[in-house]
């Protein structure tokens, strides 16, 4: 049999694109795995960051991620994120997202013990660039 008998067969194309799926998925696998680690490291790095903005400088001394409460709110869970200062909670930090024109409008928000708002900050949104978004 040569090679173009070999084309001619049914089985021909769907084998080798099988093959190329086959090749492709595995290297996406291993892309995956590869930068998994540095990704989520990346990701709580930024979002302590964020927590550390909202927050005055020195109102905490904790680990705000090891330090956390689950909520639910509305059949969604919500991690509340607490400040302390020498083991006394001093502050809530937590996600609050709201419908916006082009999507959800993803905000940080600090709140003290009295109920007082200490900071906000927007983390995501798909609105329009422009002169409220800079």
């Amino acid at each position: 049999m040569n090679l173009e008998a070999i084309r001619e067969k049914i089985a021909y194309q769907p084998l080798l694109l099988g093959v190329f799926a086959l090749l492709a998925s595995g290297a996406l696998a291993w892309a995956s795995n590869a930068t998994g680690a540095a990704i989520a490291a990346a990701e709580a790095k930024d979002l302590r960051d964020s927590l550390a903005e909202v927050l005055p400088q020195g109102m905490a001394d904790n680990d705000f991620l090891k330090d956390t409460v689950e909520l639910e709110k509305d059949g969604k869970a919500v991690t509340i994120y607490r400040a302390r200062k020498e083991g006394v909670v001093k502050a809530a930090l937590f996600k609050v997202a709201q419908r916006g024109y082009a999507g959800d409008i993803q905000v940080l928000m600090a709140v003290d013990s009295d109920g007082k708002t200490l900071g906000v900050r927007v983390l995501k949104h798909s609105e329009t660039p422009g002169l409220g978004d800079k």
